[in-house]
């Protein structure tokens, strides 16, 4: 019987710029639906690192919003060209975590 090689992929929180795992060392598996096979995993967040994210996006809004809409677009137009680039893989992992058919995943 041929034996699985794709090693588990880990995600990591995003806060306050900073990618990082639970400081409870915990974790989450991530299950593909439709095979049960545990595809990855990502940090289970304490209530603080919870608090602190919202707290970070919460101070992050206040200099946002006094960036001029021009400028807000211009970067959101290069995030989206950004994840335009890595369609594919978006949708690979849309079909994996969520069970969507692949051309379902790139729209």
């Amino acid at each position: 019987m041929a034996q699985n090689t794709v090693s588990m992929k880990h995600y990591q929180m995003y806060i306050n710029g900073e990618f990082k795992d639970s400081e409870s060392g915990n974790e989450i598996k991530v299950l593909n639906p439709s095979t049960g096979e545990e595809i990855s995993t990502v940090p289970e967040a304490t209530r603080e690192e919870a608090r602190e994210a919202v707290d970070a996006a919460y101070e992050a809004e206040k200099t946002w919003k006094k960036v001029p809409a021009a400028k807000r677009g211009a970067y959101l137009h290069a995030v989206a060209d950004e994840i335009r680039k890595n369609k594919d893989h978006f949708a690979e992992m849309l079909q994996e975590e969520q069970g969507k058919i692949k051309s379902l995943g790139k729209h």
